[in-house]
């Protein structure tokens, strides 16, 4: 019995011991750690050069993988929309015969809403959910994306006139997988307040050139859904540009393409001032403004970078009929 408790007290012993000597391990080593510190490996921010820091990007950036983009091709496919096929106005019709005159070799499908509600249903049905709440235009927006998304081609609206074959277009920018034109681009030289993304940078809707499955068009879906349950906010209609520019301009159209298509090229390091006259960046041609923007009182006096632009019948404009998009 003596036997056993001199040996339990043997134990007692060593475990202190142990704890003791990992107590006094530990302290040397942050009084290590301090030293360390204290020493010239510190960073110092107050003795390096800005410029020093002008290059360190973000940490959401810089454990991004660059995304591979290939090089894919533009089926020769044109896709425009009318309300009815049986009451296609003399200018409307002068307006689809210029795509078909100047690209004779490429496929021209006109739709009516029948065509786009079945192609919808047919290609998209995991959104058609979606789909089928929206506003009579913003179904029109939302399938001229898909439309693109799935077969690739041009779309362009039925009020845009073609000035130039689409082939000279594809050969000026043949690296590019979408070609999207800027509406209007304002970079104040100092932004002193929170700006909206539509104040800064737009891009035209009237008409859009891309390959198949291009990520700016299979996002729309996402945004449209956003705007829906954020808007249940009533938040927007009281912004001043909702009452002028409409719903749909917010809801399915130019708004939330146009952030679609940024926040792709801000994930490619775009710089706005480089794309103010147009440019490439990665996959997509940013055209200049008159490329796909200018709009059109006449056919003459045309700018000389105009492919495609925007020539609404002036009576129906100010009827607001069918074909205005």
């Amino acid at each position: 019995m003596a036997k056993t408790s001199l040996f339990q007290k043997l134990i007692y012993i060593i475990l202190i011991c142990a704890l003791f000597t990992k107590f006094v391990s530990a302290f040397d080593d942050d009084n290590a750690l301090d030293e360390h510190m204290d020493g010239d490996t510190e960073i110092d921010v107050g003795t390096k050069d800005e410029e020093d820091f002008k290059d360190i990007k973000m940490p959401h950036i810089e454990g991004k993988k660059e995304k591979v983009i290939q090089k894919i091709d533009i089926p020769k496919i044109i896709h425009q929309y009318v309300r009815s096929k049986s009451s296609v106005s003399t200018h409307v019709q002068n307006n689809i015969n210029s795509w078909k005159s100047l690209n004779t070799d490429w496929e021209h499908k006109l739709y009516d809403f029948t065509d786009i509600k079945k192609f919808m249903e047919t290609y998209h049905a995991k959104v058609i959910d979606l789909w089928n709440v929206l506003d009579f235009e913003e179904k029109i927006e939302m399938w001229k994306y898909a439309v693109l998304e799935t077969f690739g081609g041009v779309y362009a609206d039925a009020n845009c006139f073609c000035v130039k074959p689409i082939n000279q277009w594809l050969n000026t920018y043949n690296k590019s997988n979408i070609l999207i034109g800027l509406e209007h681009l304002y970079i104040p030289d100092k932004i002193l307040t929170e700006k909206k993304l539509t104040d800064s940078v737009q891009f035209d809707t009237h008409t859009i050139v891309s390959a198949p499955g291009h990520e700016i068009l299979s996002n729309m879906p996402f945004y449209i859904h956003r705007y829906r349950v954020l808007n249940t906010l009533n938040a927007v209609e009281a912004d001043e540009d909702y009452i002028k520019l409409g719903r749909t301009f917010f809801s399915a159209g130019t708004a939330l393409f146009t952030e679609s298509a940024f926040n792709y090229l801000i994930e490619n390091n775009v710089v706005l001032t480089d794309i103010v006259n147009g440019g490439l960046v990665k996959d997509v041609a940013v055209l200049n403004k008159n490329a796909f923007a200018f709009k059109a009182n006449n056919l003459s006096d045309l700018p000389d970078e105009a492919l495609s632009v925007y020539f609404p019948e002036k009576s129906k404009v100010q009827e607001k009929n069918d074909y205005i998009i």
